[in-house]
């Protein structure tokens, strides 16, 4: 049986995060977001574990906020792009 190349999967996310392995949940959290950037629940948590990872020594504020401000925007991007698709849509139904 083959293995999946990318498991990216809330539940193993979750099980990373429980294990202590931050990096790993908050890369699979951020692959996530770009596929439903919609999704509430991701940024949460990956808020969450940015939380934990900022008060880990070597991760500064500044570096922890950049990164916030990066997925917020990105977020936004998304949303706003899910938004315009839906106008179009709706105007080719009428």
């Amino acid at each position: 049986m083959k293995e999946p190349s990318d498991p990216t999967t809330p539940s193993l996310a979750r099980v990373y995060a429980d294990q202590g392995h931050l990096q790993k949940a908050a890369l699979i959290y951020q692959r996530l977001m770009e596929a439903a950037p919609e999704c509430r629940e991701y940024a949460s948590a990956l808020e969450t574990i940015e939380n934990q990872l900022s008060r880990e020594p070597g991760m500064e504020e500044e570096a922890v906020l950049a990164k916030r401000l990066c997925t917020w925007i990105e977020l936004a991007l998304g949303v706003e792009s899910i938004e315009r698709l839906r106008t179009i849509h709706s105007a080719r139904k009428a």
